[in-house]
Formats: C-alpha cells, structure tokens, sequence
C-alpha cells in the first residue's frame, strides 16, 4: 500500500486515532512528486519537517512505510554521461533498466541523476518494466532545463556533493557506465567511501565496458592496484560487465531478494500496527 492511499483512508475516517496516525504519516509525504534537499545539509524537506537520510533506513515504523517507497534495503546508484553515449552502450542501459526493475523491483530502488542521455535510457527501461524511477539533480542552471521524462521521484540538491553524498550513503551498489567528470567523481566517492570505511566494502562497484570505452576509471584503479597504490581489501567487490545481463548477475550476489510471501509477511507485518482495517 502507498503512503497516500492509507493517507486517504485516514482522512476519510477522521476518528482521533487516525488523524494521530495521519500526522505520523504525513511527515513522509516528500514522496509526492518532489523531495527536496536542505541547502544545507541532505536532510529531507517536507512541510517543515526535516527528516535525516539516514532516518529511511533504520528500524522502526516510520522508516519502514519509507522502504515500502523506496525498495527494503536502499538504493543502487546507477552513473553514466549526460552529454553522449555509444549506441551499444544506449541498448545495454536500457536493457538493465528493464531486467533490474523486473528482477529487483520494491527490494532495492535504482537511482539515477535526473538528466537525459544514460539517464533517460536507463529509467525508460526501468519504467517499461513496471518499476518506477528514483532520481536526484541539483539547481544548476545546467541541468535544470534537461530533467529527462521517466521520473516519478527526484531529490533535488542544492549542489553536486550533496546530491552524490546522500546517494552513496543510502546505496547498497554502484554502477557506472561510461561518462565524464560528474560521473568519475560519483564512481571515486564511492571508492573513498568504501576504502575509509564509512559504507561497507561489501558494497560491489560495477564499472560497464563497451567497444568505445574500456572505463577509465576501472583501469585507473586497476593500475594503482598492480602497483601496489591500493590495497588488496580495498579492490574487493569492484567488477566489469559489459551486458545488462552480467550486471544483473553480479547484483544478484549481492542483494537478498525475498520471494513474494516473504515480501507479504514484511508488508503486513510493518502495517499491523494500523490494525488489519486499515492494510
């Protein structure tokens, strides 16, 4: 159930008891259309109500109606070029849109950045499948203008490290296909992340091959690896693939998936609190 369907019902009822719960629930009402960020910190802004990131992810009732919204387990962080991309590259996005929202869907939401090219292909995938998509931008004039059209959710960022911090930090996975400066610093923040210990090095970080792009940046950090500039833990979990197919494969390792009665056991057990009326 959606967070604004049981919102209707409450206010339909409009007994002390629901209209209770219906302040408990409207807090996370960010999940209409828009959600924005703090200028200052990636705190979420909802009819003055500031809600930690972190807060989504944690235990307890209000961040599990969140994760019914947002997948069980977080984000994976897809990247990729906003300005151009290889014609094989474009099937390959599209075609991992498509098998990660029809292997993955309401376990752990993609999230991409809201600009077009990679990003459109990607989320016109994920939306062919059935699944929605979760997106973030900044206020740059730059990008303002090229929101692409597959969006259901986007955080808006005051700025770039905003934007990329709150996604590496809710994320269970990185991929990365190929790209330019923004998407090298996303695929490097993430590494830093992992490498200081601030998420785990358990997180994979998938870097997408084609015939026009070997990645860069994995053979950069390949390369400091063979020389000795990286430790062996710190190159753990860091993959190729150059198919939709092979990515699915490797996220498949990583991310739990319940089959459908454990989906429905979890549901049930987060709304119980409602009563049985109201699920």
């Amino acid at each position: 159930m959606k967070i604004s369907d049981l919102i209707a019902r409450l206010e339909a009822e409009n007994t002390r008891k629901s209209r209770l719960l219906l302040d408990v629930c409207r807090q996370y009402l960010p999940f209409e259309n828009v959600v924005n960020l703090n200028q200052n910190s990636a705190s979420f802004v909802a009819k003055n109500t500031e809600i930690s990131p972190s807060q989504l992810l944690t235990d307890g009732f209000l961040s599990k109606i969140a994760q019914i919204e947002f997948g069980q387990n977080g984000f994976v962080f897809a990247g990729g070029s906003h300005k151009s991309i290889s014609e094989k590259t474009a099937m390959i996005a599209e075609e991992f849109g498509f098998l990660y929202g029809s292997n993955f869907q309401d376990n752990a939401r993609l999230a991409t950045g809201a600009t077009t090219k990679f990003m459109e292909i990607i989320n016109t995938g994920l939306v062919k499948s059935g699944d929605f998509a979760i997106t973030a931008t900044t206020n740059f004039p730059v990008v303002m203008d090229k929101v692409n059209r597959s969006i259901k959710y986007c955080f808006r960022a005051s700025n770039f490290t905003s934007m990329e911090s709150f996604l590496i930090h809710n994320s269970i996975a990185g991929v990365f296909f190929e790209g330019g400066i923004g998407t090298s610093y996303e695929a490097f923040s993430m590494l830093i992340e992992r490498q200081c210990g601030t998420i785990s090095k358990s997180v994979p970080v998938i870097f997408v091959t084609s015939e026009n792009n070997e990645n860069f940046i994995h053979n950069l950090i390949e390369n400091m690896h063979q020389n000795g500039k990286i430790y062996d833990a710190d190159f753990e979990n860091i993959y190729t693939a150059n198919t939709a197919a092979q990515i699915i494969s490797i996220l498949k390792q990583h991310i739990n998936i319940p089959n459908d009665n454990e989906k429905h056991e979890y549901i049930r057990a987060i709304f119980s609190v409602l009563d049985d009326k109201y699920l």
